[in-house]
């Protein structure tokens, strides 16, 4: 992302880095750091919210997501994501989301110039996301986490 963001194509966007980490932090691992690039620490749920609902897009660079949660999050917020096609993130967003090769800069940049200069295709993947995330609830997951236990249950593989 770090050398996506110091491409000239990208020096009108920020990009929006949360967490522990600082510029330093990346900077003494032979990272350049672009100036771009935001580094706004730990923040609360709620600051989050308002980040991925101003932002304009969610990038999620994973090369390996057990389940692929925080690009669904954004999704759910109204937030386009552009995931790498790796993990658990293709099948989580399915068709909802921009896939960009992880080890590619220039896919990240493509990705991120087309929701910045095409408001309709970032609209589109606004509804999309919200549509994909509403596949995807607690009150879901606890249901068939209950159906899957009293199968097993009453299958005899399981006692509780």
């Amino acid at each position: 992302m770090l050398k996506a963001f110091s491409a000239d194509e990208l020096q009108d966007v920020s990009l929006v880095l949360f967490g522990p980490a600082s510029a330093a932090d990346f900077e003494r691992a032979g990272c350049s750091v672009p100036p771009n690039v935001k580094f706004v620490g730990r923040v609360t749920d709620e600051q989050l919210v308002g980040l991925m609902r101003g932002a304009s897009a969610f990038a999620c660079p994973s090369l390996t997501e057990g389940f692929g949660l925080p690009p669904l999050e954004a999704m759910a917020l109204g937030c386009p994501a552009i995931i790498s096609p790796c993990g658990a993130l293709p099948e989580i967003c399915g068709d909802a989301a921009i896939e960009a090769d992880p080890y590619l800069p220039e896919a990240w940049i493509q990705a991120v110039r087309r929701l910045v200069d095409d408001p309709d295709l970032a609209s589109d993947y606004r509804a999309r996301g919200l549509e994909r995330s509403k596949l995807f609830t607690w009150q879901k997951a606890a249901e068939k986490l209950l159906r899957t236990i009293r199968s097993e249950r009453d299958s005899g593989s399981f006692s509780v």
